[in-house]
């Protein structure tokens, strides 16, 4: 049985002949509306009409078949006058976009409360009768005004009717009831109006012979309810979107016409074998519209180009693409589009991405707000359809967001006949919060109609966090997931995300370089001291090449100061040529015994009894923070996740792929990397292995204050003996002097307190080194933990059938060798059969702020400061951040989430008053851009008696 289903739209007419699921025939005509000022948006009734019988005659005839049956699905909301008697239009079509109907709504705003209570709708020109009245207001009070679905079934059959789904979009309909409402019809001026007779949507209306023969027509309904039934959302809690002009997601709401106070509508879906079934509607006007103004900018080809087009990330730029207003929740017709966040280094790619992110967002939102109405149903997954739908990115950013699987039902081809089909976008794995997160940062505002409003927000930004919060329900298998988000494990990140593998970081913390790699000596190591011929030796002199160039490339602060070792005894003179001997066996000639007059003429501060100095010029000071950021920025730029915010609970492997348990869902991937630190061990012995155990090892450091950088212009070194390493002083990136650190050994992994005993113990080492140093002032202290083992060197070994990478054993010498471990470890999985052939377009080195203290920070900067002023609004005066800087921080492609990833990103409140002066502005910000900032800044009590050694 052949049916000729024709879905009338606002951009255009499709029309295709199905027989039962197989697609026979398709043909569709464009309709251009015409956009003019005043919020006009109309359409010319006979290019609507000829695109009906234009599309619907083609595909007849492409078919070859005789038709059964013609089915009709329309507009919703379109309105026009026209003549009973002769069908002729007399007036242009106002579209569902049309804004001129405000003044009707404003008039009637004491009405809105009561509308709403009787239609299940917000009073606005949206919908039907305000516009049906302006038009009697405006244009003529002739013939009879009606929805588009009516002029049309008149042309085909003669009568006059309408399905009980478009009248619902009338604001004429009583929602209880299922009648056309006198009084409403009374309110909006209608009452001599002739309303057209409702009719079910399968009942038959009438025949019509302009496709051939005799054919009945049924099948009359509201295109988008026409998407929900044809997507089997059929029982309460299923919903569907559709992508078109507007972005449209409806919901089953079953046989109860449940109302919302949050914003949504409430229509009907249908009515079915005597029976209505009701929907939850939420509307994004502008969707594909929003994509047309990218075309006729220039910035797109055309819709197919989106994806080519779009970048990896938006990169802080932000889009709410209200071109035509914003309906549900917010009801704003005089609401527009917002484009924020651009910078000079902002291009198409960034706009196409921030414009596809938006129109997810808005989604996203509203799908939250039917979980969260009264008597809202959960959407456990999203059946979609529309030509956007074709955008992958568009629907794997809906899938993030909205933390559920995305079926997408494709557009049927027009060259063959084929079977309806689906394809899904899993969400991308991450942290399974309690509730769908709102994706849009808001601020309140009045509405202008002062009409009953429930505090809806206009939203001002969008918080996309880059893969950092989808949901649990994974339907993905990753080749690698790395366990650990720290130095090295971004580095692995970055490496791997540059071949075609699928990868993903899991940690526990809620950012990137949260443990041992934010509280480290910040030093780049040449690897001279070293023990030869061990792999740490090995990856620490490649590693130091490999991050060098990265910084350069990167932007990452490294001055390369040169470090002296100092010798106080004989004992200690006498170990230089031993010393110099290791750095040679290591690659490294550059090293230099000196006598203890250059030792001084180096370091005129230092204190005295110095007898003699090996010179190390190559090594530096670098920002021990960003590399792990950069690292993270490549990997997610590259398509790898962030799985942050999970703790491992257990590890299952199968014949073909592992699942990690983790505290937000299971994680399954084919290839398992521990770079978990100072879990390693235990990540390791979940695998069945016992091989090495960590032992935390607590080293404490004090920061001095920025006055006290002309004493300490070179790391100054102690010469290692039996007992240990030593504590070092060493200038810092950030214009600061550390003193440290200490090396106790701990059972605790979470203590990263500082203690009074480490205070005292760098105190009497700090005054023999450098007395001046006590002068100026401490501004803070702080302490970080080393995965120490009880092996000799780090420990990278695979195995090849558990498809496992162990990464461990990696000292304080892992930030100089992340590339190199990284590109090792890339060479072991290769060698262990796994196939990593190289992405052909991957990424390139993310160009970061500058946080080094010695280059040019944003604030310094005119031409920044000209092309975007919160560049020159300090908030930090200590450090000199500006709120331009902590903006990017909140909304880059690895975001902060609270104070300390902002601390992290821009040095804010890491200045002398730490946070005093500055932190509630800081914090201000932060809350601004829909973040935590944390609990607010407090001083902690030391420990006391603590007993401390020499580093090791």
């Amino acid at each position: 049985m052949a049916i000729l289903a024709i879905d009338q739209g606002t951009s255009g007419t499709k029309a295709i002949v199905v027989d039962g699921e197989t697609i026979l025939a398709v043909a569709d005509r464009e309709i251009r509306p015409h956009y003019g000022p005043g919020g006009v948006v109309e359409q010319d009734p006979g290019e609507l009409l000829a695109s009906v019988l234009d599309s619907a005659r083609e595909a007849v005839a492409a078919a070859g078949v005789p038709l059964s049956a013609v089915a009709l699905a329309n507009q919703g909301e379109t309105v026009l006058a026209w003549d009973r008697e002769t069908g002729e239009p007399l007036t242009p079509a106002l579209s569902w976009q049309d804004r001129r109907a405000e003044e009707i709504c404003t008039e009637l705003a004491d009405h809105a409360a009561r509308v709403q209570a009787r239609t299940g709708l917000q009073l606005d020109p949206y919908f039907t009768a305000p516009k049906m009245a302006w038009l009697r207001r405006h244009w003529t009070a002739a013939g009879v005004v009606t929805t588009t679905d009516t002029w049309i079934v008149h042309h085909l059959t003669g009568r006059f009717v309408t399905d009980t789904s478009t009248a619902s979009r009338s604001l004429l309909l009583d929602l209880d009831r299922v009648t056309w409402d006198p009084e409403l019809a009374r309110l909006f001026g209608l009452d001599s109006e002739e309303f057209p007779q409702l009719v079910a949507s399968d009942e038959i209306v009438g025949t019509t012979t302009l496709f051939g023969g005799e054919v009945p027509v049924t099948g009359l309904i509201v295109d988008q309810q026409a998407a929900l039934l044809a997507e089997s959302c059929t029982v309460a809690g299923t919903a569907k979107c559709t992508y078109g002009t507007g972005a449209f997601l409806l919901a089953n709401l079953g046989p109860t016409p449940t109302r919302f106070d949050n914003g949504l509508t409430t229509s009907v879906a249908w009515t079915l074998r005597g029976a209505t079934t009701y929907c939850a509607d939420g509307q994004v006007y502008t969707a594909a519209s929003a994509v047309r103004w990218l075309i006729d900018l220039g910035l797109i080809d055309s819709a197919a180009a989106l994806d080519g087009v779009a970048a990896a990330s938006a990169e802080g730029v932000m889009c709410v693409p209200s071109f035509a207003g914003l309906a549900a929740p917010w009801w704003r017709s005089d609401a527009r589009a917002v484009l924020t966040g651009l910078g000079l280094a902002s291009g198409r790619g960034q706009i196409v991405r921030a414009v596809l992110d938006g129109i997810a967002a808005q989604v996203a939102h509203l799908a939250g707000l039917v979980e969260s109405g009264a008597g809202g149903q959960s959407i456990e997954r999203l059946r979609v359809d529309g030509g956007l739908t074709r955008s992958r990115v568009l629907m794997q950013t809906q899938a993030d967001l909205l933390q559920a699987p995305v079926d997408v039902f494709a557009s049927p081809p027009r060259d063959r006949p084929r079977r309806r089909g689906v394809r899904t976008h899993g969400p991308r794995p991450g942290p399974a919060p309690h509730r769908r997160p709102d994706p849009l940062a808001a601020v309140p505002v009045s509405h202008p109609r002062d009409r009953p409003r429930r505090g809806h927000p206009i939203p001002v930004g969008l918080a996309l966090g880059p893969h950092r919060e989808p949901s649990p329900g994974a339907l993905m298998t990753y080749d690698i997931l790395i366990v650990g988000a720290g130095v090295v494990g971004t580095a692995l990140a970055r490496g791997l995300s540059r071949t075609t593998a699928s990868v993903a970081v899991l940690d526990s913390a809620n950012d990137v370089g949260t443990g041992t790699s934010k509280a480290n000596t910040a030093i780049l190591h040449t690897g001279f001291d070293a023990a030869p011929g061990t792999l740490e030796a090995r990856l620490v002199r490649r590693g130091y090449r490999l991050l060098g160039d990265y910084a350069r490339a990167a932007g990452i602060a490294v001055e390369r100061t040169g470090a002296i070792l100092v010798a106080w005894n004989e004992t200690e003179v006498e170990a230089l040529p031993a010393l110099k001997a290791k750095a040679e066996a290591n690659g490294y000639d550059a090293c230099r015994i000196v006598p203890a007059e250059d030792v001084y003429a180096a370091l005129p501060h230092l204190g005295p009894g110095a007898l003699a100095g090996l010179t190390v010029p190559d090594e530096s000071i670098i920002d021990p923070w960003t590399p792990s950021l950069a690292f993270a920025t490549e990997a997610t730029a590259n398509g790898a996740h962030l799985l942050l915010g999970r703790e491992v609970t257990g590890v299952s492997v199968g014949a073909s792929t592992t699942t990690v348990h983790t505290s937000a869902g299971d994680v399954t991937t084919t290839w398992l990397v521990n770079a978990a630190g100072l879990g390693a061990d235990t990540l390791d012995r979940l695998l069945g292995h016992d091989r090495f155990t960590v032992t935390p090892r607590r080293g404490e450091l004090l920061v001095f204050d920025k006055l006290a950088a002309p004493l300490v212009t070179r790391i100054v070194l102690p010469v290692p003996t039996a007992l240990g390493k030593g504590v070092l002083v060493s200038p810092t990136a950030f214009g600061n002097v550390m003193l440290g650190p200490t090396a106790e050994n701990l059972e605790d992994r979470t203590a990263t307190n500082t203690s009074e005993g480490g205070f005292e113990f760098l105190r009497s080492k700090g005054e023999r080194l450098m007395p001046r140093l006590f002068d100026e002032e401490v501004t803070a202290s702080y302490a970080g933990l080393r995965a120490s083992i009880d092996h000799p060197d780090y420990l990278i070994e695979v195995d090849a059938a558990q498809r496992y990478l162990l990464v461990g054993g990696i000292r304080s010498t892992g930030l100089t060798s992340a590339l190199a471990i990284a590109e090792y470890a890339e060479e072991q999985l290769a060698a262990a059969g796994l196939n990593l052939p190289a992405r052909p377009d991957p990424a390139p080195v993310p160009v970061m702020p500058n946080l080094g203290e010695r280059f040019p920070r944003a604030s310094q900067q005119p031409d920044r400061i000209a092309a975007d002023p919160s560049y020159g609004e300090i908030v930090c005066f200590c450090e000199r951040v500006s709120a331009g800087e902590i903006r990017d921080s909140l909304c880059c492609a690895v975001p902060a989430v609270d104070r300390a990833g902002v601390s992290r990103r821009t040095r804010a409140t890491n200045g002398r008053c730490q946070g005093f002066f500055c932190g509630a502005a800081v914090d201000a910000l932060i809350t601004e851009h829909g973040r935590d900032p944390g609990p607010p800044c407090r001083i902690r009590q030391p420990e006391q008696n603590q007993q401390h050694e020499e580093q090791e």
